[in-house]
């Protein structure tokens, strides 16, 4: 009679355990890559969302003609206001930020300071690039001495973040079917050491989910041992991450929905693989010889 499938593992503990850390690795990688293509892309996104570019005229520009630059950037479709700042009003927001102090050991006065235009953009600045590119122009005007606007890396950050989510995919793809190569080689193994056993059992009538059923149900074990694993990795990383980069930039780094998506997955993506390759072992037959197992035993009972 087969023992319990999963007690055949206690047999063969350092493989089972190295089949499962494999699984484990092939879904880890992919979930770093996720996460960071995640975090980045929400910083970037957060950031970019919260931009307001700024255009810094010349000294010594004249209201007129300030004025009339307030105006034209006003009947922009992607600009929804303009606000003038002052060198005094440039001057009062560094001392906020930096403290009186600060500024006096610098010696920044207000005759050093520029007057402004603030842009508040229509819709973020990260769904609408054009309007950086537009206020980029500005620079080459008289009345404006340099403009204040998201570098070009900056904004690229979103779309190579797009590429990393496909490599990730792909990642998860190309390292789910190794893992699943290696799983199926396992549990054929494990099977050849319960042949004569199962040859036994069909021998006298046992059902056909019986004999396929260790099989399967040893995958499902180690995909979610290896979906678990990766799980615990993901999420670690996650924590330590979001830490690192609100930190850094002073706000956290990926929504929480996707953030859990992501250190969930292998829980599911895991026993999944594992499924698909036990049920791959389990269409396999015994041998193509039962007979031969079964000789002996026959010979025996003086039945051949």
């Amino acid at each position: 009679m087969l023992r319990p499938a999963l007690h055949t593992f206690y047999d063969c503990k350092l493989h089972t355990g190295v089949v499962t850390v494999l699984l484990a690795i092939a879904l880890v990688a992919p979930g770093t890559l996720a996460l960071f293509a995640a975090c980045s892309h929400s910083a970037a996104n957060q950031w970019l969302s919260s931009y307001q570019p700024i255009v810094y005229l010349a000294p010594g520009t004249a209201a007129e003609a300030a004025q009339k630059l307030v105006d034209e950037l006003t009947d922009w479709s992607t600009v929804a206001a303009v606000t003038q700042r002052t060198p005094a009003e440039a001057l009062k927001q560094l001392r906020e930020r930096l403290g009186n102090d600060h500024v006096r050991e610098l010696g920044i006065t207000e005759a050093m300071l520029p007057q402004s235009l603030i842009l508040r953009p229509a819709i973020p600045v990260a769904g609408h690039i054009d309007l950086v590119s537009r206020v980029a122009g500005l620079e080459a005007r008289m009345e404006v001495a340099s403009i204040d606007v998201p570098s070009s890396g900056a904004l690229k950050t979103l779309s190579i973040v797009r590429w990393a989510a496909i490599g990730a995919a792909l990642l998860l793809g190309l390292l789910g079917l190794i893992a699943s190569y290696v799983i199926i080689g396992f549990l054929r193994a494990l099977q050849r050491n319960e042949q004569e056993e199962l040859a036994v059992l069909e021998i006298f009538g046992a059902e056909d989910l019986v004999l396929r059923r260790p099989s399967i149900v040893r995958g499902l074990a180690v995909g979610l041992w290896g979906g678990v694993g990766a799980s615990i990795v993901l999420g670690t990383a996650l924590l330590t991450w979001q830490a690192d980069v609100a930190l850094a930039l002073g706000q956290m780094s990926v929504s929480s929905l996707w953030g859990a998506l992501i250190v969930a997955a292998p829980m599911a993506i895991g026993p999944l693989i594992g499924l698909l390759a036990g049920m791959s072992v389990a269409r396999k037959p015994l041998d193509q010889d039962r007979a031969a197992l079964l000789r002996p035993l026959l010979r025996w009972g003086g039945l051949r």
